[in-house]
């Protein structure tokens, strides 16, 4: 049987015999949704259209009760926590009534490789980050052990400015000191020559007036060795 229309396979489901009696069985699940319910669904969809009630692209609602009606309501719930982000959709499907999905245990699987392998990205995203930071924390160590460099050569700079200040400073007042050294000294020398000259010129004067037996003397001395 060659269909074109889904609506075409509801109904004309088999009859299967049970054992050697007269007892048969409608095969239903042959329906397209697995149900008897197709046969009325497709007969009151197809009534309101004759009679004008339902127009092409309206909304169809239907009332039920029961164990279908439950799990239609939980699904409906869990669609509204899903879409609102309140749970997640791990937590979506173990919740899921088991009667309406009935791959869950596959989608499940799925699901947690997905989230090891989006785990084991993390971690390595993770690692990576570390090593990072690591890497950034040496060399900031570097630059502050560059800084603390510069600084002591700094220090010590101006450490060496200061002594060598000081050294300029005891050597300017040692020069000055020997400075009023020299200038004493050569005051003092300039006093001993005048003190020279003035007893040069009492000496002087005293042999050439004071002591005149002397020269004389010397002065026959020297005519008698010159006769």
């Amino acid at each position: 049987m060659l269909a074109k229309n889904i609506t075409e396979l509801i109904g004309n489901t088999p009859l299967l015999r049970l054992g050697k009696g007269n007892i048969y069985a409608k095969l239903e699940y042959f329906n397209p949704l697995h149900s008897v319910k197709d046969r009325a669904a497709l007969y009151m969809i197809e009534g309101a259209e004759k009679r004008g009630e339902l127009e092409a692209g309206g909304t169809v609602v239907e009332a039920t009760s029961g164990t279908k009606a439950s799990t239609a309501g939980d699904i409906n719930a869990l669609d509204v926590l899903l879409s609102k982000g309140l749970i997640s959709l791990k937590t979506y499907l173990k919740a899921y009534p088991k009667d309406a999905l009935s791959n869950r245990t596959e989608i499940l699987k799925g699901i947690e490789e997905d989230e090891q392998s989006q785990l084991a990205i993390l971690q390595q995203q993770t690692t990576q980050l570390a090593q990072q930071v690591e890497q950034s924390a040496k060399l900031i160590q570097q630059q502050k052990e560059t800084v603390d460099k510069v600084v002591s050569l700094i220090q010590e700079n101006n450490q060496l400015k200061t002594i060598i200040a000081n050294l300029y400073s005891e050597a300017k007042a040692k020069i000055e000191a020997g400075n009023q050294q020299i200038q004493l000294g050569n005051a003092k020398i300039a006093e001993v020559q005048r003190d020279a000259t003035d007893f040069a010129q009492v000496i002087a004067g005293q042999m050439q007036g004071g002591q005149p037996n002397v020269m004389p003397q010397v002065q026959n001395r020297g005519n008698g060795q010159a006769g």
